[in-house]
């Protein structure tokens, strides 16, 4: 154990998965240039895209893999338990996607939980 929390050797060490439950959308603050304001954002499981064949590091790595010489670059080969990436984003141009949260486990629920929930699980715990 370290000042930084604990650290885990391998996969199995890691804590079990937590599925997260996330709200399909947030009221969160739009940089874009014509809003400036909180607005209500759709949030979304980030995936990512198709890697291109074309890219400069790509082309670079094919072009020194040809030949003889076996593999010449590191493989990375140190295991890292899966993450889902929440993000939230507003379907307007000039907005980027606002990354909100890492969990291990992500769903997203239909609509908000309400806002006496706290309230009403005290007064069953009280009546008991």
């Amino acid at each position: 154990v370290s000042c930084h929390g604990e650290r885990f050797r391998s996969i199995a060490d890691y804590p079990a998965r937590k599925m997260v439950n996330v709200p399909k959308e947030r009221k969160t603050f739009c940089k874009g240039k014509k809003c400036k304001k909180h607005t209500v954002h759709k949030v979304t499981q980030y995936k990512a895209g198709k890697a291109s064949s074309f890219a400069q590091g790509k082309r670079r790595y094919d072009e020194k893999q040809t030949g003889f010489g076996g593999q010449t670059k590191p493989v990375f080969h140190k295991k890292v338990p899966p993450h889902a990436v929440a993000t939230a984003r507003r379907f307007h141009p000039n907005t980027t996607r606002l990354r909100l949260r890492r969990p291990t486990a992500m769903e997203t629920r239909a609509t908000r939980r309400p806002v006496d929930s706290w309230q009403s699980y005290g007064q069953v715990v009280a009546a008991n």
